[in-house]
């Protein structure tokens, strides 16, 4: 999501962690559905 499209930064690397078999709240999944639709599916790496 770009804020400022004039203003370039590096990229870097993110990760998101969490335990995917734990109860979830709202907040978290929706922020987990956020960063997955921002990064698209081929920047995904899913756990074995």
């Amino acid at each position: 999501m770009r804020i400022l499209p004039d203003f370039d930064t590096p990229s870097r690397p993110m990760h998101l962690l969490f335990h995917a078999d734990r109860r979830q709240t709202t907040k978290l999944r929706s922020f987990v559905d956020l960063v997955t639709r921002e990064l698209g599916p081929e920047n995904l790496l899913n756990s074995p």
